[in-house]
């Protein structure tokens, strides 16, 4: 995940990535847009410098939907929209204090503490919560998730 804190290793991450071989996904941190840790905190010359590096390390990412997603940010500093967020079907945010949500920005209801919620109770809550409100198109929201 990319954040406001660490992009500049990215240049490290992808000449790595480069070495090896590898495929990588370089993925924005999916925080509010004022979040701290947002890369929606960086100045245009940060966004520059990230830009010059993924551009010169296209080849090192394997999907190119989050390589083009990544870009169209960091030229306009805008969210592109998506039709539907897999992060909010396939994953699920833990915030510090160990809740778990379906996504960081829903406000939905808490599926529980990570320390005291069994992965079968995990899945049926996320279930229910999804089949009552789906997943979808949320870049209102200032998240990043390049999904």
């Amino acid at each position: 995940m990319v954040t406001s804190l660490n992009w500049r290793e990215a240049e490290e991450l992808v000449r790595r990535a480069r070495d090896r071989k590898w495929q990588i996904e370089l993925l924005a941190v999916s925080v509010p847009s004022r979040h701290p840790l947002s890369m929606s905190t960086l100045t245009h010359a940060e966004r520059t410098e990230l830009l010059r590096v993924i551009d010169e390390s296209a080849s090192v990412f394997k999907r190119r939907v989050y390589f083009e997603r990544l870009r169209h940010f960091l030229i306009s500093g805008r969210i592109s929209m998506i039709r539907s967020c897999t992060t909010g079907q396939e994953g699920v945010f833990v915030n510090s204090d160990g809740e778990i949500w379906v996504c960081a920005h829903r406000g939905d209801t808490s599926l529980g503490n990570i320390r005291d919620v069994s992965l079968p109770e995990l899945l049926a809550g996320k279930g229910a919560l999804l089949a009552r409100r789906p997943a979808g198109p949320c870049a209102s929201t200032g998240c990043l998730s390049l999904t």
